[in-house]
């Protein structure tokens, strides 16, 4: 699925590298949390993240839903381990994006987490035996 890239002019275009925790910490949340999420950021009054497969965009949405900048283009099949960074593209809507991308990630990171941790409460697990192991 394409996901819904603004029509908005980009002002700058630019190679850029997720650090692994925070590619792979969104990728088990959009597994756990349904695809796509949409995120309120605290602090950042009006500025939402819509993450989805292909692409994870932050918009105010005191402005009609502007975008500010938005993450493209992965490329989780070129790194070795998942410790290592995934490459993609970075476009910049708006003249501060620069300003609000440092902490736009880290932010998003946190709100996933708590989310997944309350989707997490009350599941029980249990333990299944598998067939032709016995215990001594």
């Amino acid at each position: 699925m394409r996901s819904k890239l603004p029509d908005a002019p980009v002002l700058k275009s630019m190679p850029t590298r997720i650090i692994a925790a925070h590619y792979n910490r969104v990728q088990i949340a959009l597994k756990k949390l349904g695809h796509p999420l949409h995120l309120m950021l605290p602090g950042m009054r009006g500025f939402q993240v819509y993450i989805e497969d292909d692409a994870w965009i932050c918009a105010d949405r005191n402005l009609n839903n502007l975008p500010i900048l938005a993450w493209t283009e992965f490329r989780p099949g070129t790194r070795d381990g998942l410790n290592e960074s995934v490459p993609c593209q970075l476009l910049y809507y708006h003249p501060y994006a620069n300003v609000v991308i440092r902490t736009v990630l880290e932010d998003s990171v946190k709100i996933l987490n708590a989310r997944m941790r309350r989707a997490g409460r009350g599941v029980k697990g249990r333990i299944v035996a598998f067939p032709g192991i016995h215990r001594p």
